[in-house]
């Protein structure tokens, strides 16, 4: 059975190797084993849907980006994981906080947490120039 039509039927197909390419084999690849490996501690845990190239589109003019091809097929393909993840953060008088977090971003719906990671970069930036000029 093709790995393509085993994804799509919501079985595992058995792949020892990882795929040598980023493509669509790879993709159905690796949905297979981080569901297979979340299945025991996270069982809720899936990827979403891919994204229609409608939406892709519709989110690169809203974000004024033009994401690259590899990038465009795993948004195609996977998009986001549906179950927020808990870790660890650090809290008051440096004890440790539970936190919730986020695997990958839901381009959908995340738009709060993706105008941070949009602006941290230009933030950390902004504060080394200071150190030196300081």
């Amino acid at each position: 059975m093709a790995l393509r039509e085993a994804s799509n039927k919501g079985e595992q197909a058995t792949v020892d190797t990882i795929p040598p390419r980023l493509d669509e084999t790879f993709l159905v690849w690796f949905r297979q084993r981080t569901e297979q490996g979340w299945s025991s501690g996270y069982p809720q845990r899936r990827w979403l849907p891919g994204l229609s190239e409608e939406e892709i589109a519709a989110l690169e003019q809203t974000w004024n980006v033009r994401f690259p091809p590899d990038y465009r097929l795993f948004l195609l393909r996977l998009h986001a994981v549906g179950e927020v993840t808990a870790g660890a953060a650090h809290g008051r008088k440096h004890l440790m906080a539970v936190k919730k977090s986020k695997i990958v971003y839901n381009w959908l719906l995340d738009t709060k947490e993706l105008r941070r990671a949009f602006t941290l970069p230009l933030w950390d930036l902004t504060i080394k120039i200071g150190k030196v000029l300081l």
